[in-house]
């Protein structure tokens, strides 16, 4: 994995009020999801990845965060349920994708202000 330890996502307030946000496993695996996908477009062992994107099995993630995979199966499961994340078999590979990667996380010269 490349040191991206320069670059940063964004964390607005109102995730205090996300539905999952009390539920420590679901937010940890959000969380961790937000911070490994992709935030740009590139190609993975043939593929395209889009921002919001990433490739990781359950067994990946539960190591990643010291988390049974159950719990991690679960979060996953909880994440799908509300429209959080999908999940699509690109040949032996799994790709998540984050739905609302682009309106949360798009860049600070990509969003237009109104200045009053």
């Amino acid at each position: 994995m490349k040191d991206e330890s320069n670059s940063y996502i964004k964390l607005f307030r109102s995730f205090l009020s996300w539905e999952w946000y009390e539920d420590l496993n679901t937010k940890a695996v959000f969380i961790h999801l937000l911070l490994i996908a992709s935030w740009k477009e590139n190609k993975w062992r043939g593929i395209d990845l889009k921002p919001g994107d990433l490739i990781r099995t359950n067994e990946n993630i539960a190591k990643e965060l010291n988390m049974s995979p159950r719990n991690v199966r679960t979060a996953i499961s909880r994440l799908i349920t509300t429209g959080e994340v999908t999940v699509k078999k690109e040949g032996k590979y799994r790709v998540i994708t984050l739905k609302n990667w682009g309106r949360f996380q798009r860049s600070d010269s990509e969003v237009t202000t109104k200045q009053s």
